[in-house]
């Protein structure tokens, strides 16, 4: 896997915002072997008291298969005239 650079636009996960914003988030370890390599999601990261059951970014498993990499959604293309 080639490596993964801020001008991809993939930047480490310990920067991800945790204040509620959506963002992409990626689990790239790597391993090309390796369960859940290359997933991506939109999610966003729940805060301890925030009415979730778990502090963490949701669709990722926090202690198997966490999230490593993370970018701001684009913006949506201009609308056609």
């Amino acid at each position: 896997m080639p490596e993964l650079t801020e001008a991809q636009g993939w930047r480490p996960i310990a920067s991800a915002p945790k204040d509620g914003t959506s963002v992409l988030l990626g689990r790239f370890t790597g391993d090309p072997k390796a369960m859940h390599e290359g997933l991506v999601e939109v999610d966003w990261y729940r805060k301890e008291g925030s009415g979730h059951s778990y502090v963490g970014f949701g669709r990722f498993n926090q202690t198997y298969w966490p999230p490593t990499h993370w970018q701001p959604i684009p913006a949506p293309p201009a609308a056609r005239p």
